[in-house]
């Protein structure tokens, strides 16, 4: 006898895992927020998180948000709307509205990824960094 992973128990597992990569990221955002009291210190990091490897990072945050939010709006369609014996059909259409979400977001993302690829500068800022912080 061989255990399947069904569409119900692959949607929770992807649910969990999604969760606590955005509280995983909640925690990094705030510690990026609080560098607001050194202006130079917080514009050395925008700086690094405007560069080409952060752009390829975003996308991957853009799947993880997408995944959990139609997750969740399955979630609910499958408890309170009586969809639980459509939840498969409701699960694969969640993929694939997300799929073309983000497929979305890549189209505007990963063009700075190539770029910073390319001119072999994956960790530069696509922008100048001014230090000091001051007006």
């Amino acid at each position: 006898m061989r255990y399947r992973i069904r569409t119900g128990a692959l949607a929770f597992i992807l649910h969990r895992a999604t969760g606590l990569a955005l509280v995983l990221y909640l925690f990094v955002h705030i510690f990026s927020v609080s560098r607001l009291a050194n202006p130079a210190s917080f514009n050395e990091e925008m700086a690094l998180y405007s560069s080409a490897l952060f752009k390829f990072v975003e996308l991957g945050l853009l799947g993880v948000v997408v995944a959990h939010v139609l997750n969740g709006a399955r979630i609910i369609a499958v408890d309170f709307w009586g969809a639980s014996r459509k939840q498969a059909t409701v699960f694969y259409v969640a993929v694939g509205v997300g799929t073309l979400v983000v497929l979305y977001g890549a189209i505007h993302l990963l063009p700075a990824v190539f770029d910073g690829i390319s001119s072999g500068q994956l960790l530069s800022p696509s922008y100048e960094v001014i230090h000091g912080g001051g007006h």
